[in-house]
């Protein structure tokens, strides 16, 4: 009866771990994924993604949504990625503060749901990014695209 139940929790367990593991979105172009994610993001939610931005800043603060649903401001970090898919944010925790504007990006991150009743909204909860770092020459101060001047 012992052996039975340890192997009836382990099979439950292997089946629990396959489950959870992430299967990263790569059958859309990014363009119709960040669309999809814009639309309706309930067919994502708890589902990994990937997707390719370019980096703009960090949010110095979280939105009221991201406080409500108990993310704390020395634990989590938003950025400001274009195109904006969804709120996305980061575990301020091993995070390259370095990044500068323009650089190119791949997040791999899961939808997720603020944890608020008053309304329902989603957002990116990044778990990887991989960093081209090579930042926009072209981007001005403003954020709008300006030729350098050969001078």
């Amino acid at each position: 009866m012992r052996n039975l139940l340890l192997i009836l929790i382990l099979a439950g367990m292997a089946c629990t771990a396959l489950a959870a593991e992430p299967s990263l979105k790569i059958d859309k172009n990014d363009e119709s994924l960040i669309q999809e994610l814009r639309l309706s993001p309930e067919k994502y939610l708890l589902k990994y993604v990937s997707l390719k931005v370019k980096f703009v800043a960090f949010k110095t603060n979280l939105s009221k949504e991201a406080v409500a649903s108990g993310m704390k401001h020395d634990t989590y970090l938003g950025l400001n990625v274009h195109p904006v898919p969804l709120d996305v944010f980061m575990f301020k925790k091993g995070a390259n503060l370095e990044m500068k504007r323009g650089t190119e990006l791949t997040l791999y991150c899961r939808v997720m749901k603020f944890n608020t009743t008053r309304n329902v909204r989603y957002y990116l909860l990044v778990d990887r990014i991989d960093s081209e770092d090579k930042p926009d020459e072209k981007a001005g101060d403003d954020g709008r695209n300006m030729k350098k001047s050969g001078n």
